[in-house]
């Protein structure tokens, strides 16, 4: 879809035009990708951090930490498969931590997710084991902890981790009226949320294009995985003539679990007014 940037926003969204109106649109958006399958990051294990003590209070410095983070059936938060193990020790003051990671997994974006979850492990000398069962929804402690002479608390702030991700999908319109596209990301996260940058490279019917930028993506425990762009975007159409040549310009994306909105004003050069651009919307599935 491709329209001059000083027309009046129904016109650029001729979708609405037609008889779709806005809030019709946004439902679409939330019901679509209840029924299909799609591809999302899935935290494994989250960032967590915690102090191991005695019963008495005593930090408990030189034991095992072991985080088992596994698929899960919901509902009922039934175990399927172990997906990744981190293990570390608690200092002298007792304190441990482990940083974040993610991974790609093919999965139902249904109210009932998230599909993974974690489960702690303290190992001491002399004292008896504590496994504790970490909800994605709230942090729930197993009995075992009135049973053993150790103690975990959670008022550390979770460790910063650095994850890296691919990118991949389709998109309609574009200005390349169809396209493909594969990249990655790399995102400093906190607890559930990060930011970081985004590069991709398409290839598409008209042309072929690339887009760096910055993306602000929550990593959700909960359905649905929602993120944002703003980037900057470099097309260049497969043959020039008189009527095609190259255009850059700024780009706002929209990620609503598999589903991506993009909005680009493209010109004949970076400082090129706003007036004198075109904006192309595209839609399409994907991962970001």
């Amino acid at each position: 879809m491709q329209v001059p940037i000083v027309r009046r926003l129904r016109e650029a969204f001729c979708f609405v035009r037609s008889g779709l109106e806005a809030r019709c649109f946004l439902r679409l958006l939330t019901v679509l990708p209840s029924g299909v399958a799609c591809v999302l990051p899935m935290p494994c294990p989250r960032p967590l951090s915690g102090h191991v003590t005695t019963a008495a209070g005593k930090p408990l410095g030189d034991a095992d930490i072991r985080v088992e983070s596994w698929n899960v059936s919901m509902p009922g938060y039934f175990k399927d498969s172990l997906i990744h193990t981190s293990v570390t020790k608690t200092d002298s003051d007792g304190r441990w931590s482990v940083p974040g990671r993610a991974t790609l997994r093919v999965a139902l974006p249904i109210p009932e997710m998230p599909a993974v979850g974690d489960e702690l492990t303290v190992l001491a000398v002399g004292m008896a084991p504590l496994h504790i069962a970490l909800n994605l929804r709230h942090d729930s402690l197993s009995g075992e902890e009135g049973a053993s002479a150790m103690r975990v608390t959670w008022d550390d702030p979770p460790p910063w981790s650095l994850v890296t991700l691919p990118t991949f999908g389709i998109v309609g319109g574009a200005g390349q009226k169809c396209a493909a596209h594969a990249g990655g990301m790399m995102v400093a996260s906190r607890n559930r949320f990060g930011a970081g940058v985004l590069g991709e490279l398409a290839a598409g019917i008209n042309a072929a294009a690339a887009a760096v930028g910055i993306v602000v993506i929550p990593f959700r425990a909960t359905m649905p995985i929602v993120g944002i762009e703003l980037n900057g975007r470099y097309m260049r159409p497969w043959s020039s003539d008189g009527n095609r040549h190259a255009e850059w310009g700024p780009e706002i994306g929209i990620n609503l679990d598999a589903w991506r909105l993009t909005v680009t004003a493209l010109g004949s050069g970076v400082f090129t007014p706003l007036d004198q651009r075109r904006v192309v919307v595209g839609f399409g599935w994907g991962y970001f």
